[in-house]
Order: C-alpha cells, then structure tokens, then sequence
C-alpha cells in the first residue's frame, strides 16, 4: 500500500491522477486493472466545493484519472491510496 498527496491543475470533471510513467516511477509497475486499486479524496475539503467522486482507469491512455462531481478549473489537492495486488 501507498499514500501520498497530489496538486493537480484541474480542468474539466476529471484530471489524470497518473500516468503509466508516474505509477511505474512511483509504485514499480504499471497499473493492473484486474487487481490493483486506486481510491482518492479531496485534501481541501472546507476550502474547494468539488466532490471527489472516484478513480477511472482508462486503458488507452494506461492513465488513473480521478473524477470530480462538477468541472473544476483550478488546484485542487488530492491525497490518494494506491493497493496493488498480485
């Protein structure tokens, strides 16, 4: 398991969380979609109104986004969990 915090430049309902390049540099491996899980929440909740609804993984980018429940168009901080599993 692995936690960390992130500032993404959000600009639109969702926003890469990481690319396959960050998740291998970070974690080791590549992002399995069959086992390994990545859950999200905002770190600003009293000061951003976005709702952090979740974690996508898109597999033609081999990209984790993290999805909001509004377009937001500024910073926000997102502290994240990262399980991987064999």
């Amino acid at each position: 398991m692995f936690t960390g915090t992130k500032i993404l430049n959000a600009d639109s309902n969702s926003s890469v969380l990481f690319s396959d390049a960050e998740f291998v540099r970070l974690f080791g491996r590549s992002f399995n979609r069959n086992v390994d899980v990545v859950l999200a929440m905002s770190g600003d909740g009293e000061d951003i109104p976005v709702h952090v609804e979740g974690c996508t993984y898109l597999g033609n980018s081999k990209s984790v986004y993290v999805t909001f429940d509004r377009i937001w168009e500024v910073s926000i901080r997102i502290n994240y969990l990262v399980v991987l599993a064999e």
